[in-house]
């Protein structure tokens, strides 16, 4: 991750806990942008994929974020959808789904982003029927 993403990161973090009125881990806010992702259809990914500003919130830094277990399930069903269609050149990887998930969550309207809170504490709970 750059400074730009690790910046862009902080952004939608500290929106999520303004949004939720919570102290919230890092990787609910990454689990978060990644649950509005996967409710954007395929070409719209691929899309963001592509766009400099996505590629520019990369960089060498790994941060951990700790998300939860369901976390790789709902990744992988994004990459395999993604793989799946004509819409991108390659298979993406993890880490490119996460910052194009940033920059779509930055955009997002609030109310989406809160939707998104709600079913990511479904999925945590095992309740939720999109896991």
């Amino acid at each position: 991750m750059s400074g730009k993403g690790f910046d862009a990161f902080l952004a939608c973090h500290n929106r999520l806990a303004a949004l939720t009125r919570s102290f919230v881990p890092y990787g609910t806010t990454l689990y978060v942008a990644v649950r509005i992702v996967d409710a954007v259809d395929t070409e719209s990914i691929a899309d963001e994929l592509d766009r400099p500003r996505t590629h520019n919130l990369g960089g060498p830094t790994w941060h951990y974020a700790g998300t939860p277990i369901c976390f790789m399930t709902l990744v992988s069903r994004i990459i395999k959808r993604i793989d799946e269609s004509d819409c991108y050149w390659k298979r993406p990887r993890p880490g490119e789904i996460y910052l194009a998930s940033l920059t779509i969550m930055a955009q997002a309207e609030d109310a989406e982003v809160l939707r998104a809170f709600k079913r990511m504490q479904l999925d945590v709970e095992g309740t939720s029927p999109h896991i």
